[in-house]
């Protein structure tokens, strides 16, 4: 089945959002605010700002109400929270936006100046997770966002009390995770270079502004409303397997070498408009998590080019139910581990429409065997069939997507960081996947954004030998108490192919409801 349109996304829960008077938080509160759902948003020093906003957005008809809050003060955190529970009766949403930026004139910063950025940033976000949090898990779509920052993962000289609270806030993401799993999930959003109010020093100095845009591969600064759509994913029903996940939105440069040269020559504009006959290659789509994202491609506007290895049975039946869906969809045999069928494969569906917007390299298999058993063929095999194959499409494809100023996504696996000791060749090649994204995304910038999916146990034939007993066992292992459904990556993939996720390149989506954020010592997760 296909998911709900995005703009259902959030529906009528009740949205808390920190500092949403300005910048990343006001993008955030307008976005909620456009699906009529009801907002409460906190500001400490802008109540002209936010009374003006409040207005304005109320005048459309938008339920949205502004409460002042300074987070540093335990008391202000929890009437905020109390005030945006009362409002409606409940609370369903919290995104911890706000935060300061200050830096000293000195290598490391004064003391006080420490201990005033932590204080807000970091103690203070942790002051509003633990105030939300008995009624967040009364919500049956509970879910919280955290902005993070690049410079959570990337030095800076300069600024080290902003760049320590950044870093703390998304290894809190990861432990509130597991702390509030199964009843609210907890994801991380790390913003690049934003325009905003905050680091308007920044952006208007022109040496230092052309200096990001240039070493950032989509090559520009971001703006609010490219990091408001990836809080709204978070936020809803679309990101129902996801906890724990910080997802990068810095045009990729988060995943930019020092060494990358910046490509010379002409850019391809980007086209009039995301126009209707949009074309998707997926591979491996007769069945499992391909067939899955087909259709959710198929709901989203695309016609379909459908592939198999020799399923052409499987990927006929993928093919009607996208015609189903008011789609066109073509058929493709292909042995991926051979560069030629690869090459005809991109020949075929580059000429059926005349064009290619996106690109899924879905198809794969689970077999492997034992680091003491695997043999050089098994390992070039799984390499031609998980990643390889993929570099030969993008190469193939790369005109036409740049065209179209597309997307190429590669369907990994949490094997590829988490590697399994019992399936090193498939461990292998999805680690080389993961590598490749981050490669190709800056080979490709800025006219194609390259992503990758890395789920975890997902209900597909790779988990086939897995008796009942044993999959319910693994469930209950699973933070979010359950194996991953198809429809969970494809939900993800739709985002990431969407305009939603425009500044979002060379990054990697876990979606494995938390699995990974789980360790030997852990112990159980949450209630």
């Amino acid at each position: 089945m296909a998911a709900s349109h995005p703009s259902k996304e959030i529906s009528s829960a009740v949205s808390l959002v920190t500092g949403g008077a300005r910048g990343i938080g006001e993008a955030v509160v307008r976005s909620i605010a456009s699906q009529r759902a009801p907002v409460v948003f906190s500001y400490r020093d802008s109540e002209s700002a936010a009374r003006k906003l409040v207005e304005e957005l109320s005048g459309s008809g938008a339920e949205v109400l502004a409460l002042r809050c300074d987070q540093r003060q335990p008391e202000d955190v929890r009437k905020l929270v109390t005030g945006a529970h009362a409002w409606k009766g409940r609370l369903d949403h919290v995104v911890a936006n706000a935060g300061i930026y200050e830096y000293g004139d000195g290598t490391l910063d004064p003391p006080e100046l420490f201990d005033r950025v932590m204080e807000t940033n970091l103690r203070g976000t942790y002051l509003l997770a633990q105030e939300s949090f008995p009624h967040l898990k009364r919500s049956p779509v509970a879910s919280m966002v955290l902005i993070s920052s690049i410079l959570a993962r990337k030095n800076q000289v300069g600024g080290i009390s902003y760049q320590v609270s950044k870093s703390g806030i998304s290894r809190l993401g990861e432990l509130l995770a597991l702390a509030f799993a199964p009843r609210v999930r907890v994801n991380v959003v790390a913003p690049g270079f934003i325009r905003t109010d905050m680091n308007r020093d920044a952006h208007t100095d022109p040496e230092f502004a052309k200096i990001v845009a240039t070493v950032t591969p989509q090559e520009r600064w971001g703006e609010p409303s490219d990091v408001a759509p990836v809080v709204s994913f978070f936020l809803g029903p679309e990101s129902s397997w996801i906890t724990g996940a910080t997802l990068g939105v810095d045009g990729g440069l988060s995943i930019a070498s020092p060494l990358r040269r910046r490509r010379k020559g002409p850019r391809t504009p980007p086209p009039g408009s995301a126009a209707p006959g949009a074309v998707a290659l997926v591979t491996g789509s007769s069945k499992g998590i391909g067939r899955a994202i087909a259709l959710e491609l198929a709901a989203a506007g695309h016609s379909l080019v459908l592939h198999s290895r020799k399923d052409r049975a499987g990927a006929e039946a993928t093919a009607d139910e996208v015609r189903r869906l008011g789609q066109e969809a073509v058929v493709f045999l292909a042995d991926l581990t051979r560069e030629a069928d690869v090459q005809q494969l991109a020949s075929s569906a580059r000429t059926w429409k005349g064009r290619i917007d996106t690109v899924v390299s879905s198809a794969g298999e689970g077999e492997g065997t034992s680091f003491a058993e695997m043999s050089r063929e098994e390992v070039r095999r799984m390499l031609d069939l998980h990643a390889l194959s993929a570099v030969t499409l993008a190469r193939e494809l790369a005109p036409a997507l740049a065209e179209r100023h597309g997307s190429l996504l590669l369907n990994a696996s949490v094997a590829g960081s988490e590697p399994s000791p019992a399936m090193v060749s498939y461990s292998l090649a999805k680690s080389a996947a993961l590598f490749l994204t981050r490669v190709m995304a800056q080979e490709y910038a800025p006219e194609i954004r390259v992503n990758a999916v890395a789920p975890g146990w997902v209900d597909t034939a790779l988990i086939s030998w897995m008796s009942a007993e044993q999959r319910e066992r693994w469930g209950r292992e699973i933070p979010l108490r359950r194996i991953g459904q198809p429809l969970d990556v494809a939900q993800a993939v739709r985002f990431l192919a969407s305009e939603r996720a425009r500044f979002v390149t060379g990054q990697v989506l876990t979606l494995d409801g938390g699995m990974t954020l789980k360790w030997a010592l852990s112990g159980d997760s949450g209630e």
